[in-house]
């Protein structure tokens, strides 16, 4: 990974090209390539694989998206709330709070009702993280502070935090290792 990563954004326009036909864990692998290659051209191919079947896949992109730290990945990352594995809901939360954006305050209040303990915990961490505030994870107090701080507007790519005007921490997701398929019968290593 560390050599493709070293040619950087000069590999990025292959990497696309194949991405979507690749299985799941290469794609997560390929995904993280992208994370740490950094460049803003994958973000639209990154939201596009918020889609996937694969919850891991999900995941991943939301992390990546997270790490590169573009607004326009933000609305991809408020539908994963929805999604309906809560391993993608927990991502999403986790890489909403890096993107550090007040409009994903309401959606998170929203999953604090969630039926899952762990994706109202990481709600609640990414509520926190978002606003400085450290209430407990029941959805009224949360609406209560919103009422009380509404959203500011938006100044370029990240904003200060609404009610304490302090910026949200960065994330650092961890890497994912080389992705690993089962061999098929027959086939040999090259």
């Amino acid at each position: 990974a560390s050599g493709l990563i070293a040619l950087g954004p000069s590999l990025l326009p292959a990497v696309l090209e194949h991405l979507q036909g690749l299985t799941a864990p290469r794609q997560k692998w390929m995904i993280d390539v992208l994370r740490l290659i950094g460049d803003p051209a994958a973000v639209d191919p990154l939201m596009g694989l918020t889609r996937s079947p694969s919850a891991e896949v999900r995941a991943a992109s939301a992390q990546a998206l997270a790490s590169l730290r573009d607004p326009r990945a933000e609305e991809a990352l408020i539908l994963l709330l929805k999604d309906p594995e809560a391993l993608v809901r927990r991502q999403a939360c986790a890489s909403l709070q890096a993107l550090g954006r007040p409009k994903a305050i309401a959606p998170l209040i929203a999953l604090l009702s969630d039926p899952v303990l762990p994706v109202r915990a990481s709600a609640r961490d990414a509520l926190a993280g978002l606003t400085g505030e450290s209430l407990p994870a029941d959805p009224a107090p949360w609406k209560a502070w919103l009422e009380r701080h509404p959203p500011q507007e938006e100044t370029g790519g990240r904003t200060e935090d609404p009610g304490t005007a302090r910026g949200v921490p960065d994330f650092q997701p961890p890497s994912l290792p080389e992705p690993s398929e089962p061999e098929e019968a027959g086939e040999e290593e090259p």
